[in-house]
């Protein structure tokens, strides 16, 4: 089933596949092309609005578009008594605006230290610091005039997507037009058309490799129809220079995510047609490895429904299961795939062994089969049986409670932080909090689960550590302010505002 970008429907064009580039105006290039500072003490001096999750993400567990990833809106990388985030401005009346913010932690005070307006397409696809300070972040453009004749089937655009990195400074130390560098380095590779659509973004660096994963358009098939899945590229974080123009096949690609471990990158995608499973991948020494399956949801090939919401990816530190690896999700109990909601969505880990990369998934020890309960499943045509260790039991009691927005942060010793949010529907779906537990590395519950906050978590942005707790950062419209969220290992809750 093919999509439009951010409204997530179907579209069906039926002109032919030929390129008729000349009738369309060519897209706009970044909004800036420098960095530029701008001195300002507060949020809405610097002269942006910030995505307010709480007022323009409401979707919950019985909503269509919650059945797809969304693009990032305030990526955060946190540091030593600061946050560094990118921040797309909602306010686009003069244009698309971006800026790049330092915000300084003075003993729980926040405060606006440094900010740039950095250029962009009008959508962040992803941000990350590296290690010596500097910064790389991906944004990409707007184009309401796909058709099923423009872009032409092997036509590479510029002002797609651009990638940049800049010192800390604000110095541009490379920009990167990634369409045409994709086409120049490897002729044959798939254009990119609207990038994250019916999807998430993101970048990743690790070692010797800087990564982008977003949705993408595909060529019009022979009935003039566009499709969904992801695309990958590589690139030496030095230079920009593309490396590799894919990783593994993921169509469609609803949700992706990325993790750095040592000089390796994890690639995890949430798929329902080809293939219809939670799809991790290993990125080393600037290639991919196989695609691991670590849960199947039920349904048939291409049902948009896969009754499943992804959450993050982390590698098991400390403890008897140091090495393992955890993935998070949110999904149902149930094997009926007719309806959106066939089940209770309840919050599930499964655990994967040690060096599970370097094993072959048809040999079945990769998931580690001493925990958790196991069920079948009709998925894609073919019968899988899923195992997986259950966090809520919402399932017991019927199909009204769910999860959504599912985090999960490694701690130290082997643990980790979970946050999610709990809805309710029948008749009408309510959003019921957000909750917090700390668990073990075999899911066993340490504390918990308590509700932390009545602030929605973001669906685009993932959580991360910050001074030892799990935290998110969000945006108030109305205030134009920033308000950063802290849960402990303990589930004591701080939330401060960046005025």
């Amino acid at each position: 089933m093919p999509y439009l970008r951010r409204a997530s429907i179907a579209f069906a064009l039926l002109s032919s596949q030929a390129c008729d580039c000349g009738d369309h105006a060519p897209l706009d290039g970044p909004s800036t092309r420098d960095f530029v500072e701008v001195s300002a003490s507060s949020v809405a001096a610097v002269g942006f609005v910030p995505f307010d999750v709480d007022r323009r993400d409401l979707v919950g567990p019985d909503s269509h578009d919650t059945n797809y990833g969304k693009p990032p809106e305030i990526v955060v990388a946190p540091g030593d008594g600061y946050l560094d985030a990118l921040v797309r401005s909602t306010d686009e009346t003069t244009g698309p605006h971006a800026f790049l913010v330092r915000i300084r932690d003075t003993a729980g005070a926040l405060a606006l230290e440094q900010a740039f307006e950095v250029p962009s397409l009008g959508l962040v696809l992803g941000f990350v610091r590296g290690a010596d300070g500097s910064f790389y972040y991906a944004t990409g453009s707007y184009d309401d005039e796909i058709t099923t004749s423009y872009p032409g089937k092997n036509q590479h655009r510029s002002n797609v997507v651009r990638v940049f990195h800049a010192a800390p400074d604000g110095e541009i130390l490379w920009d990167v037009d990634l369409d045409t560098a994709r086409e120049e380095a490897f002729p044959d590779s798939e254009p990119l058309v609207n990038p994250a659509t019916a999807s998430s973004a993101r970048l990743g660096l690790a070692g010797d490799m800087l990564a982008l994963v977003a949705g993408n358009n595909t060529a019009p098939d022979g009935n003039g129809t566009r499709h969904q899945k992801a695309v990958t590229t590589i690139l030496d974080p030095a230079t920009g220079a593309v490396i590799r123009p894919s990783s593994i096949w993921m169509s469609h690609s609803f949700d992706e995510r990325y993790v750095a471990d040592g000089s390796d990158l994890y690639e995890v995608h949430l798929g329902d047609a080809y293939d219809r499973k939670i799809a991790i991948t290993r990125l080393r020494a600037q290639r991919a490895g196989d695609s691991f399956g670590a849960y199947f949801p039920k349904g048939g090939t291409g049902n948009n429904n896969t009754f499943t919401r992804l959450g993050q990816f982390a590698r098991v530190t400390g403890g008897a299961e140091d090495g393992a690896f955890l993935v998070l999700f949110a999904t149902e109990r149930t094997t009926e795939s007719t309806d959106r909601i066939e089940g209770a969505r309840d919050l599930a880990i499964v655990r994967l062994v040690p060096g599970f990369a370097d094993t072959d998934p048809d040999d079945g020890v990769a998931v580690d089969d001493t925990i958790g309960v196991t069920w079948a499943v009709d998925s894609g045509g073919a019968t899988q049986t899923n195992r997986a260790v259950f966090l809520t039991n919402f399932h017991a009691a019927g199909a009204t409670e769910h999860v959504e927005r599912p985090k999960l942060l490694a701690l130290p010793g082997g643990e980790f932080l979970v946050l999610y949010e709990r809805w309710t529907t029948g008749g009408m779906q309510t959003f019921g909090g957000t909750y917090a537990m700390r668990i073990d590395a075999s899911g066993a519950i340490l504390d918990g689960p308590d509700r932390v906050s009545d602030h929605h978590l973001p669906r685009g942005d993932d959580a991360f550590l910050y001074g030892g707790d799990a935290a998110w950062l969000s945006g108030d419209e109305t205030t134009r302010t920033l308000q950063l969220h802290r849960v402990s290992p303990a589930l004591a809750v701080t939330e401060t505002t960046v005025p």
